[in-house]
């Protein structure tokens, strides 16, 4: 049985909190000059994840739920400003954990608000194999991420 929409996302949501954990646990940044891989897949996952519900999910809520999906692509932008500003500076910031602390809370904020506000109702809107048929159109948006080639990494993991 393929998966539902609603199951991907809160799966993809659970791999991007538990990567920026796993980023946070270790208490310090990589070594000036280094890039740091896994948060460059969660940079990745994120990516591939907000295109995916910006071109597959809320144009399909957005009547419905006109002020929750403004709101959620505010969220995105905002992660993904605070994020690519991590990226280009990961082993420049001195304040690095405290600015990771914020987005991981952006982050955090957002999925809370899908997992209770949005998705309740989505289940109640759709059929369960309009939710498949979606889950197959984000994993294809997905694939179209700008930015994001076949190869990067966190694209086989988010794709799952």
């Amino acid at each position: 049985m393929a998966q539902n929409l609603v199951d991907v996302l809160i799966q993809e949501h659970q791999e991007v909190m538990n990567g920026l954990n796993s980023i946070m646990e270790r208490g310090a940044p990589p070594e000036r000059g280094t890039r740091n891989p896994e948060f460059d897949r969660v940079h990745s996952m994120f990516l591939q994840h907000a295109h995916g519900e910006e071109e597959a999910f809320y144009p399909r809520i957005r009547d419905e739920m006109p002020d929750m999906v403004r709101d959620a692509l505010n969220e995105h932008e905002k992660v993904r400003t605070q994020m690519q500003e991590l990226a280009s500076q990961w082993h420049e910031e001195s304040e690095w954990k405290s600015r990771l602390q914020e987005v991981k809370g952006n982050i955090q904020h957002h999925v809370e608000d899908e997992e209770q506000k949005i998705f309740p109702r989505t289940r109640d809107m759709f059929s369960t194999q309009e939710l498949e048929q979606m889950a197959q159109q984000f994993e294809g948006a997905k694939q179209r991420t700008p930015g994001i080639s076949a190869a990067a990494p966190g694209r086989a993991e988010a794709a799952r």
